[in-house]
């Protein structure tokens, strides 16, 4: 009987071990959902060369004086959620970034490069441009919260932010050594605190990706007095932006 358990037990940490070697492999292809749509025709579409890749950006009303950088969620064709960032910032150019891999970008999609990336993109729009406004929304956030702690913005709105991707991974996964595992952590709470600008947090109601008590603790690392939290009532992480309160959310000020 004793061998037995033991045997038993020996199997269960062979196929424990097992999954963790395949979460492991896997876990960028859980991460990143690349939209295969190329935008790289696109008569509003842009190219930035970057080291190893080439980024298409989607761009409108790039004569304004002011602008927006927009970065969005892991599965997130960019160019659909540009009518309503048009709608809520009339006056101001839009440059929406196509991760690696995504929408007729080239090169590998990973922590790394989007930081990169990001700050490439933030350069080439400031040298045309006053006053930048940086918008990230989901995983986006986490390349929004590191450009802004990188570099000087207008303001910062984060859509469905999250405390880190580890700790996203922890509700998804709690059985799993997500804190070994994980490589591209997108660990916000580190760069928020070393953030100057004024910053907006909206959250929806009933988000089940990124909780609201991820957000709440993200928002706690902020400087005093530097961020604002405005909660879409009713609304769920993917749908947010279909809620007819979100425009009224993007718009709200200090």
């Amino acid at each position: 009987m004793q061998r037995f358990i033991f045997r038993f037990l020996g199997f269960l940490v062979l196929v424990y071990t097992g999954l963790c070697v395949v979460m492991y492999f896997a876990q960028r292809s859980l991460i990143y959902y690349p939209v295969k749509l190329s935008h790289a025709n696109d008569v509003n579409s842009i190219k930035l060369e970057v080291p190893q890749a080439t980024l298409v950006i989607t761009t409108s009303q790039t004569e304004a004086e002011d602008a927006i950088v927009y970065f969005g969620g892991n599965a997130e064709d960019v160019s659909l959620s540009l009518p309503q960032l048009k709608q809520a910032f009339p006056n101001r150019a839009i440059f929406m970034m196509h991760y690696r891999s995504y929408g007729g970008s080239t090169g590998q999609a990973n922590e790394a490069n989007l930081f990169a990336d990001a700050v490439a993109m933030f350069d080439m729009v400031k040298s045309k441009h006053r006053q930048i406004m940086i918008v990230g929304r989901s995983l986006g956030s986490g390349g929004a919260s590191f450009l802004a702690s990188k570099r000087q913005a207008e303001k910062l709105i984060l859509i469905t932010p999250f405390y880190s991707l580890e700790n996203v991974a922890w509700s998804q996964y709690p059985y799993l050594p997500v804190n070994i595992l994980l490589i591209d952590k997108f660990e916000s709470y580190k760069y928020v605190p070393q953030i100057d600008t004024p910053t907006l947090l909206i959250v929806a109601e009933w988000d089940q990706l990124t909780p609201m008590d991820g957000s709440l603790a993200l928002q706690k690392k902020f400087k005093p007095g530097l961020s604002k939290m405005v909660v879409v009532k009713r609304a769920w992480h993917n749908g947010i932006s279909n809620s007819p309160d979100y425009l009224n959310a993007l718009r709200t000020t200090f």
